[in-house]
């Protein structure tokens, strides 16, 4: 994914969970990093977060409900957005350049949280989206399920031979996989919108979701496992497509 001129990626996702829930966030945000976000998003919205939980006894069961401040900050394009709140940090971006480019924008922020004394990270995922579909000059070819053979490598669509496609409503695949200190859940095929019609229009889907849930108490250990998860979602992306699709992704 990283050197191509093009690109497909219609989400790029980093989340933290926080260990334990985060004190300096639970009424608001601290000035020196409020200061760290809002260099590249300026635009903020408060909201607050509703929570339920079940107490089950041999007797009753009661839900309790908590909410507690969230804030959402924007680019001035809406292009990019980070979620924070007292459990959880998330970071989005709808217009992936480079995990170069995405580093710059958000690790100083990251840095900053490290810094928290005690501060303590339970899970970290970080999410690749692709989707393949026609736009522009892109896939004009593509009128059927089993024309991705083109840009897809065929183990990934070798199901069609089993199947009448075009009396197919939904093709999602999953395959999870355990490395050394993360997984990667990787779903692939046709995510139909029209579900339960039969799929009309046929775009694939490339969906790299890495995490881990070791516990991270520093930017060091974050951003080893960091690069360890996005080197191995590349290695799988690479592994998934054809050289048509490269030629495609060069701009040729």
């Amino acid at each position: 994914m990283q050197g191509y001129q093009n690109n497909f990626i219609t989400n790029f996702i980093i989340k933290l969970d926080f260990y334990n829930d985060t004190k300096e966030f639970a009424t608001e945000i601290p000035a020196d990093i409020v200061n760290v976000i809002k260099e590249n998003f300026p635009r903020v919205q408060p909201t607050r977060v509703l929570e339920s939980s079940l107490e089950v006894s041999e007797t009753k069961t009661s839900r309790q409900d908590v909410n507690f401040p969230q804030w959402i900050y924007t680019d001035n394009k809406n292009q990019n957005k980070i979620v924070i709140n007292k459990k959880y940090i998330s970071i989005e971006s709808i217009t992936y350049e480079s995990f170069k480019k995405i580093e710059d924008l958000f690790h100083p922020l990251l840095e900053k949280i490290f810094n928290i004394p005690n501060i303590q990270v339970s899970r970290v995922g970080i999410r690749y989206i692709n989707q393949l579909r026609k736009h522009r000059n892109f896939f004009n070819d593509i009128n059927k399920i089993s024309d991705w053979k083109k840009y897809i490598n065929s183990d990934l669509i070798s199901n069609i031979s089993f199947i009448d496609e075009f009396n197919t409503s939904n093709l999602i695949s999953s395959i999870e996989m355990n490395y050394d200190g993360f997984m990667v859940r990787f779903k692939y095929g046709i995510n139909n919108i029209n579900y339960p019609l039969p799929i009309k229009e046929p775009n694939f889907i490339l969906d790299y979701d890495g995490f881990t849930t070791n516990l991270i108490t520093s930017m060091e250990d974050f951003k080893e496992i960091e690069e360890n998860i996005h080197t191995k979602i590349e290695e799988l992306f690479e592994k998934s497509i054809n050289e048509e699709l490269r030629n495609v992704l060069d701009g040729k």
